[in-house]
């Protein structure tokens, strides 16, 4: 008697509307978390109201380029930490070659990226308000 011989693992097959549903997810996951970390940022960079008091040219330059790089680097940073996360979903779920430990590093980096920038974005809009 012969045996059948072993086949090779295949790849788990997906069906490419499942495919397109999740990658859109991703696309809408990364364009939340954007919309989501700017308007956290926004927070802290918006002047409280009745702290224009300052009449100082220099001082109201100073203070309006310190507003604008803020803003910039929110902005910039937002962006870098939505677009890991929607990456890391994207290609997560739609490269079957991609090895699982591949994939697991991919979500744990992104995942770990977004938590250091809300911690680190947050601890010098407390100690330094910009009036």
């Amino acid at each position: 008697m012969q045996e059948a011989p072993l086949s090779a693992p295949t790849a788990a097959y997906r069906e490419p509307a499942s495919n397109l549903v999740l990658s859109l997810f991703g696309i809408i996951l990364a364009g939340l978390i954007f919309v989501g970390l700017l308007s956290y940022h926004a927070l802290f960079l918006i002047p409280p109201p009745g702290s224009g008091t300052v009449t100082d040219p220099a001082t109201i330059a100073y203070l309006n380029t310190l507003r604008i790089l803020g803003w910039s680097f929110a902005v910039a940073m937002d962006l870098a930490a939505a677009l890991s996360v929607g990456f890391a979903w994207i290609i997560g779920i739609s490269k079957v070659e991609v090895g699982e430990g591949t994939r697991r590093g991919m979500y744990i980096f992104a995942t770990v990226f977004l938590v250091v920038w809300l911690i680190v974005s947050t601890l010098p809009f407390q100690v330094i308000r910009f009036r």
